[in-house]
C-alpha cells in the first residue's frame, strides 16, 4: 500500500502514512549505521531483486541513458538464489519478463539509507536488505542484457553518490531547525511549481496539511500564497490572480522580518522582483 503510494506521487495519502514513513525511515537510517559497522572490512557489498517486468518496461530499461531513481521501498537479498525462487523464465518475445536486479552497493558513498534488516524481519533467512526511495544507481551501455542459458534478463546496478544531500548538508551547516525546515519547504515549492506541474488544489492540499502539522509557523503561508501566485504565472498566464496571491505573501513574510533564524528579505525581495 505504501509502496503504491509513492509510485502514484498521490501527495495527500503521503500526508497520511507521514508518521509511519518518518519512523520507517528514522529505523532505517538507524540500521544502516549498524550496517557499515559491520562492513567495516569491506568497500561494496552487491545485493540481489528479482522481478517481473513487462516487455514495454525493458525496453525503456534498455534505451534510458538516465540514472535510475528508486520512487519506493525496494526489498533486495544477500542471497541470488532466494531472488530468484519467484521469478520463473521468460522468452524476449514474452509479454512479461523475468529480470535479476545486481545492484552494487558502494558502503562510501552517501546516500539514503539501507540496510540488512534480516535481525528485525518476520523472515530472517531472506537476508533481506531494505533500501530507501530516492537512491540513484548508474547503468552503463551494456547493464542489462538476456542470458540465453538461463532464460532471464540480467541487469547491473551501481549506486550514485547521492550530491545534492551533500550540498545540503554544507548548506545547512550551523542552521537552527526553523531555518533548515524554510529552506526544505522552499525546496518543496520549487518542487511543486517547476517539477512536478501541481494543481492548485494539490498546492492547497499540501500547504495546509503543513500548517496542521505546524500551526505556529505561520510563515508557511507566506509560501503557500508564493507558490500560488508562481502557479497563476506558469499555468494560467494571470497577473491579475497572482498579485493579490503575492500581497497576501508580503504580509505575512513583513511579520517575520525580525525573525532573524528564518532570514526573510531574501524571500521579500523575490517577490518584489517577480511582481
Amino acid at each position: 500500500m505504501v509502496n503504491r503510494v509513492l509510485r502514484q506521487k498521490n501527495i495527500q495519502f503521503m500526508f497520511l502514512f507521514g508518521f509511519f514513513l518518518r519512523d520507517l525511515y528514522q529505523q532505517l537510517k538507524c540500521e544502516h549505521e549498524k550496517f557499515l559497522r559491520k562492513q567495516l572490512k569491506n568497500s561494496k557489498v552487491t545485493v540481489y531483486r528479482g522481478q517481473i517486468m513487462s516487455k514495454t518496461e525493458i525496453e525503456k530499461l534498455k534505451d534510458s541513458i538516465d540514472n535510475i531513481v528508486t520512487s519506493s521501498f525496494m526489498s533486495t537479498t544477500f542471497d541470488p538464489a532466494m531472488s530468484e525462487i519467484y521469478l520463473g523464465t521468460s522468452m524476449p518475445d514474452d509479454e512479461l519478463q523475468s529480470i535479476l536486479f545486481e545492484i552494487e552497493l558502494n558502503l562510501a558513498e552517501k546516500s539514503f539509507p539501507y540496510a540488512d534488516i534480516s535481525t528485525i524481519s518476520w523472515f530472517p533467512s531472506e537476508s533481506e536488505t531494505l533500501l530507501m526511495p530516492g537512491l540513484e544507481f548508474k547503468m552503463t551501455e551494456n547493464s542489462i542484457y538476456y542470458n540465453v542459458e538461463r532464460k532471464i534478463w540480467l541487469a547491473k546496478l551501481e549506486l550514485v553518490s547521492d550530491t545534492i544531500e551533500k550540498e545540503d548538508d554544507r548548506m545547512l551547516e550551523g542552521f537552527g531547525e526553523r531555518r533548515k525546515m524554510r529552506y526544505y519547504i522552499d525546496l518543496l515549492m520549487e518542487t511543486l511549481t517547476d517539477f512536478c506541474s501541481a494543481t492548485a488544489s494539490l498546492i492547497e492540499t499540501v500547504f495546509n496539511h503543513l500548517m496542521e502539522l505546524f500551526p505556529r509557523e505561520k510563515w508557511i503561508l507566506a509560501v503557500k500564497m508564493s507558490c500560488l501566485a508562481q502557479y497563476n504565472i506558469d499555468r494560467d498566464f494571470n497577473y491579475t490572480l497572482a498579485l493579490p496571491n503575492w500581497d497576501e505573501a508580503l504580509k505575512y513574510w513583513f511579520e517575520y522580518q525580525d525573525d532573524e533564524e528564518l532570514n526573510v528579505n531574501i524571500a521579500i525581495g523575490r517577490i518584489y522582483y517577480d511582481i
